[in-house]
């Protein structure tokens, strides 16, 4: 079973946090102890979207936007975790945390975890 939730979103004007970094640097990471099959959707350096499957965690991406890009953003789900088992998810833009998502796994070990926007300029 793959698990997959992409929400993509747009403004020209704010981010989660009020703030717009100049950096075109992104980190996406997540950590925590969950220890099911767990996969992420992503948006790229370019702006697309893609998916990956995590094998281990902690988990980490870094790259620059491209000129572009406008935004950065990500998923995570999974299946046949342990319930109560958890993960978080963060976006830095440089050495700023932009957005922090925390999630727990339910009842029957399964996980969704869904990252805000961070606009770059």
């Amino acid at each position: 079973m793959f698990v997959a939730v992409m929400v993509l979103t747009s403004c020209s004007s704010d981010d989660d946090n009020g703030s717009v970094s100049g950096s075109r640097d992104i980190t996406y990471e997540i950590t925590g102890n969950y220890s099911g099959d767990l996969d992420v959707t992503y948006i790229t350096a370019s702006g697309g979207a893609t998916s990956a499957e995590v094998t281990s965690l902690p988990w980490e991406l870094s790259f620059t936007a491209e000129e572009g890009s406008s935004g950065a953003s990500f998923n995570a789900g999974g299946f046949e975790g342990q319930p109560g088992e958890t993960i978080s998810l963060k976006i830095y833009q440089g050495d700023d945390l932009k957005n922090t998502v925390n999630a727990t796994a339910d009842s029957d070990g399964i996980i969704v975890a869904v990252s805000g926007t961070v606009i770059i300029q």
